[in-house]
């Protein structure tokens, strides 16, 4: 299988989504005979956590002024990929995969013409998640756009991959349910590494991790902090709470030194943060798509309490009794005594969280996944 794998998202950087679409990459690339890899480019962004051996890699840098960029998304040119007709030679390439409908957007129909497989994967349904984390500037033309070209995705794509069944509902159920969907999952982007867990006993540390940038992850933290934290300090009166993640905000700096929890923004390695807590939390409660920061807790070897909106995607491991949700104060004072009385161990948890998310098995199932669809 000779792939095109064309990337919207620069992987150099942080976030679920990088984290999702590397492993992505390499699952492709593992199971093609030659891959070329189209991916933006920008000085201090290189590429992290992608295997590139053998890859033709193609970067694209964006030239394109703010106001240029603004403007373009007015007139629906909502990428920077502008090809050559040598893209859509039959002969180069056997499929195209789009990391997001945003990219396939004027190219999906154009490589289906040439006679060339197109595969789009969808790390969520776009149009919730852009109700959760969009800019108020640009949210109404993103969504009227976003409406077409992820619907031209959906129809027009001989394969449709997301990474939760809810996803899958939600897109036929606003697009087409004709379209050929399959739910690949998310996965380790490489072979797992070995992390030496502690043994101890289960303490009172709390910790959330992620990027605290993003709109969806503020407005989560800061609803949070003003109607659940006071509950965890009531239910467990020796509770610490670390908050640890890129680009937070002045005001949530402020509102977290108020409240006397502790922050370390934008950690060089998130792993010390991770090997010295005891339970993990994650509080969004906004946007679309598997919340892959749950992952963070699971691979080191932490139960996990998250709201309801977050837990699409882990509901095996809620059956294995280590990850426990809430949607309400109630819910969530259950959660914590459920989370307190965990008694698989770390490295169990970890066992677990290997088990469903290792590279090797998401290599195994796409591949599954490509034959049952004809692309091979």
């Amino acid at each position: 299988m000779k792939t095109l794998f064309i990337v919207y998202t620069y992987l150099g950087g942080h976030g679920g989504g990088v984290y999702a679409e590397r492993a992505n990459v390499n699952m492709f690339a593992a199971l093609s005979e030659k891959m070329t890899l189209v991916y933006p480019y920008k000085e201090g962004e290189e590429l992290r956590g992608v295997n590139t051996d053998g890859l033709e890699l193609i970067p694209v840098t964006d030239e394109r002024s703010k106001a240029s960029k603004f403007l373009g998304l007015l007139a629906g040119k909502v990428h920077r990929y502008q090809l050559d007709e040598s893209f859509f030679d039959r002969n180069r390439f056997d499929v195209v995969v789009f990391d997001n409908s945003v990219v396939s957007s004027r190219l999906v129909k154009r490589f289906k013409k040439a006679g060339i497989k197109t595969i789009t994967i969808h790390l969520n349904y776009q149009i919730q998640y852009l109700l959760g984390d969009g800019s108020r500037l640009t949210l109404l033309p993103n969504l009227f756009w976003t409406w077409i070209y992820e619907g031209q995705a959906v129809r027009n794509s001989d394969l449709n991959l997301t990474l939760t069944q809810q996803d899958v509902e939600l897109l036929q159920k606003h697009y087409s349910k004709k379209s050929k969907m399959d739910v690949l999952g998310v996965f380790e982007y490489g072979p797992a590494e070995i992390i030496d867990l502690p043994s101890r006993q289960r303490g009172h540390h709390y910790v959330m991790t992620g990027g605290l940038g993003a709109k969806q992850t503020e407005d989560s933290l800061l609803k949070w902090i003003n109607d659940y934290y006071p509950i965890l300090k009531e239910a467990d009166a020796e509770a610490q709470l670390t908050i640890a993640g890129s680009n937070p905000s002045e005001r949530l700096s402020h509102v977290l030194q108020e409240s006397g929890i502790e922050l370390i923004a934008s950690p060089p390695d998130m792993k010390p943060i991770l090997l010295n807590a005891d339970y993990y939390i994650n509080p969004v409660d906004c946007g679309g798509g598997l919340k892959l920061r749950n992952l963070d807790g699971l691979k080191y070897g932490l139960p996990v309490l998250t709201h309801k909106v977050s837990l699409r995607g882990y509901e095996k491991m809620q059956k294995e009794g280590v990850v426990f949700s809430y949607d309400n104060t109630y819910g969530f004072r259950q959660g914590l005594i459920a989370l307190r009385k965990v008694l698989a161990t770390r490295n169990e948890i970890r066992l677990m969280y290997l088990s469903q998310y290792n590279f090797n098995g998401g290599v195994e199932k796409l591949k599954r996944i490509l034959k049952e669809n004809s692309i091979e």
